[in-house]
């Protein structure tokens, strides 16, 4: 049995999801504009794909991707978390309304939905939208003998994290992949941390947690787990240094590969 546990999230730690996520809540939102889109990258205007790609940091799930959306159409001034999160908070009303919407459950399924027919509609396109980091490649490719050690937690769907994984040619077993599926709707990574404790019966004092997202770091603080930040990931210099204040360590992408491989190794 193993006596340290690695629990890394996926989206903005081990896969560059961003260009994925922007065509996933395009496609929603194209589809409520009556814009006609063909899925990819290239294919959203710049104006939305150059906002997507700032404001990425400041978001938590799928719902706020719509949003993002839709504070570049109204034209928010959004700067800071701080910014997104107060602005969120007063135009959600508006943005139920425009979806159709009764809860912000409706609008992440909304964005699960437009997710799940890009996907369908041409797989191998999708999976070439989330590639993996290059350290992390490295990093897993250098522990494969040690997956025991290692779980997943993200919000993604545990079949499509397992696909692409083997997409990359990263044998990853995918019962150590703990999706939104396995989990359920709630966005609180806190419950992935317990489910990872009961899977492994190791304490969570010996629970490695990296992150993009300080938020969920701050919240597994309190559960004793051990919390690290992937400054490679959707974060800014603000949301750093609020890490570094919490005691939260900060990982870079090129020490990544030699911390994993180190805290994986018997003893």
């Amino acid at each position: 049995m193993v006596s340290k546990i690695i629990a890394l999230d996926f989206d903005g730690v081990m896969c560059d999801s961003a260009a994925e996520c922007l065509v996933s809540a395009y496609g929603a939102f194209a589809s409520i504009r009556g814009v006609s889109f063909a899925p990819g990258a290239d294919a959203v205007p710049d104006r939305w794909r150059d906002g997507f790609y700032r404001l990425r940091s400041f978001t938590r799930d799928g719902k706020d991707y719509l949003m993002v959306l839709h504070l570049l159409d109204v034209g928010a001034s959004i700067h800071t978390q701080a910014d997104f999160d107060s602005e969120s908070d007063a135009r959600m009303r508006d943005l139920l309304r425009i979806y159709g919407a009764g809860s912000a459950r409706d609008l992440e399924a909304r964005f699960q939905e437009s997710r799940r027919a890009i996907r369908l509609r041409d797989e191998e396109a999708w999976m070439e939208m989330n590639p993996l980091y290059q350290g992390v490649a490295e990093a897993l490719d250098r522990c494969r003998n040690s997956f025991d050690s290692i779980y997943v937690t993200t919000f993604k769907p545990t079949d499509a994290a397992a696909r692409i994984l083997r997409h990359h040619r990263v044998p990853f077993p995918e019962g150590q992949i703990l999706g939104g599926d396995k989990i359920g709707e709630s966005a609180d990574k806190n419950r992935h941390m317990e489910r990872v404790r009961g899977m492994t019966s190791v304490p969570l004092e010996d629970i490695h947690y990296v992150d993009d997202q300080v938020s969920h770091l701050r919240a597994a603080l309190g559960l004793g787990v051990r919390c690290y930040l992937a400054t490679w990931g959707y974060n800014t210099d603000q949301q750093a240094e609020e890490a570094r204040g919490l005691g939260i360590t900060l990982l870079a992408e090129t020490e990544f590969p030699d911390w994993m491989d180190g805290l994986t190794q018997p003893g």
